[in-house]
């Protein structure tokens, strides 16, 4: 399965429509738009361009830049969840519901502009709704998953679940993985050689 990291059109077609609600409605997604496209250069003055309004009167809405930024982030995750596999396929032979999962993931991931992600970090709300909403239902899905497939418990392995072993490293891979700095490895290969890795050590 072949990975892009577009800046696509549909990102801006959803930063510039103005759905019926007020100015609200048309600052989230503009700030979206710019935290996606230039996350670095993120400002109101940018996000107001983009929304086809004044600076001031995003602060009538928002009190800062960063609750600004923080509201974005959470329409920009409540996008990535939408897209985000639901189940491991479990019609397929393990190693192959895992990979098809874990590329899901990731193309997710990596259809994203990462930088969005790493600088959203130092928001502690968006950090919170990212592990309750994105991450825990993924790792309760695989966890749920190889639960079914072996004799033991996967609920515990030491202090961490093997099924959010299997998540993280396939985060970190899709949002980590910079082509410019690889040589002969592909996302898709290191994705591979993870998944392969992780069954091998189970058993499956």
């Amino acid at each position: 399965m072949a990975i892009s990291n577009p800046i696509t059109e549909t990102w801006q077609d959803a930063a510039l429509s103005r759905p019926p609600g007020g100015a609200r409605n048309r600052i989230i997604p503009a700030a979206a738009f710019v935290l996606r496209t230039e996350p670095d250069n993120f400002s109101v003055q940018r996000v107001a361009r983009k929304a086809g309004i004044s600076a001031r009167a995003i602060y009538g809405h928002f009190s800062s830049g960063a609750e600004l930024a923080s509201a974005a982030r959470m329409l920009m995750l409540q996008e990535m969840i939408e897209r985000l596999p639901a189940r491991v396929n479990p019609f397929l032979e393990p190693r192959e519901a895992l990979r098809a999962f874990a590329h899901s993931m990731a193309e997710v991931f990596r259809s994203e502009n990462a930088a969005w992600i790493m600088l959203g970090r130092q928001d502690a709300a968006f950090m919170h709704q990212y592990r309750r909403s994105l991450r825990r239902p993924l790792v309760q899905e695989v966890e749920a998953y190889l639960q079914a497939r072996l004799a033991e418990s996967c609920a515990s392995d030491g202090p961490a679940s093997r099924a959010e072993i299997f998540v993280t490293a396939t985060e970190a891979i899709a949002i980590n993985y910079a082509p410019e700095l690889a040589l002969d490895l592909e996302v898709t290969d290191a994705l591979d050689w993870f998944v392969k890795s992780f069954c091998a050590a189970l058993n499956l």
